[in-house]
């Protein structure tokens, strides 16, 4: 997809505010794979990755296990992430990212952030 391209752009109610950060990716599986993403939370003092998104399959996975290595805490609300077929999806949570990660809900992460 090209940069600017109305395909590469996110959808409307997820589109960075003023002052957000927007990390392009361009090849690999993860946001951190040969992204500046490591130096940025690094170097904002962030602690703690919250994974959301598609798909715990690939990406979710993925993030979690370099945010983990990186030293990062990671948190993944049940409800913000999905993947196929569900019953892989709750295994997977269950028995891999649920040893490497907080596994919560949505109104615990909104709770915690207002």
């Amino acid at each position: 997809m090209r940069v600017g391209s109305p395909q590469q752009a996110p959808v409307a109610p997820l589109a960075p505010r003023e002052g957000e950060w927007v990390v392009n990716r361009y090849h690999g599986l993860t946001p951190f794979h040969a992204t500046e993403l490591d130096q940025l939370l690094r170097n904002s003092g962030v602690r703690t990755v919250v994974a959301t998104g598609v798909s715990v399959n690939v990406g979710i996975l993925g993030l979690t296990l370099e945010a983990v290595n990186a030293g990062y805490q990671v948190v993944i609300p049940r409800e913000a992430v999905t993947g196929t077929p569900d019953d892989y999806v709750d295994a997977v949570l269950q028995h891999t990212l649920g040893l490497l990660a907080t596994i919560t809900r949505v109104d615990d992460v909104e709770r915690i952030w207002s």
